[in-house]
C-alpha cells in the first residue's frame, strides 16, 4: 500500500516499518494498520482541521495546556494564529 502523507514522517524516523492497510475512516479522523519491527499496530490520523465535521471537538481539546502564553492567548481568542497553533498540539 502507498503511505499517506500524514504516516510518511513517521515512517522517515524510523517509528514505522510500514503501512500494511486502511483500517477504517470516519468524519475526523483515518485508522491504519502499521508495522512496527514484529508487531503490529493502528495509526490514527486526523484529518485538516478544515475537512472535519465533528461537533464536538472542545471535547478533544479541553485539557490541553500549552507552556507558551502568547500561543494559549491565541487559541483562547480563536485568531487564525491561534487556529494553527492549536491543529499543531
Amino acid at each position: 500500500m502507498k503511505t499517506p502523507k500524514r504516516l510518511q514522517s513517521l515512517l522517515d524516523e524510523g517509528l514505522i516499518d510500514g503501512v500494511q492497510r486502511q483500517l477504517m475512516s470516519g468524519k475526523e479522523a483515518q485508522v491504519f494498520v502499521v508495522r512496527c519491527g514484529d508487531e503490529t499496530r493502528c495509526a490514527k490520523v486526523y484529518k485538516e482541521a478544515s475537512q472535519r465535521s465533528f461537533r464536538q471537538a472542545v471535547d478533544y481539546t479541553e485539557n490541553r495546556k500549552v507552556k507558551n502564553s502568547r500561543e494559549a492567548r491565541a487559541m483562547a481568542k480563536g485568531t487564525r494564529f491561534g487556529r494553527e497553533k492549536q491543529e499543531e498540539a
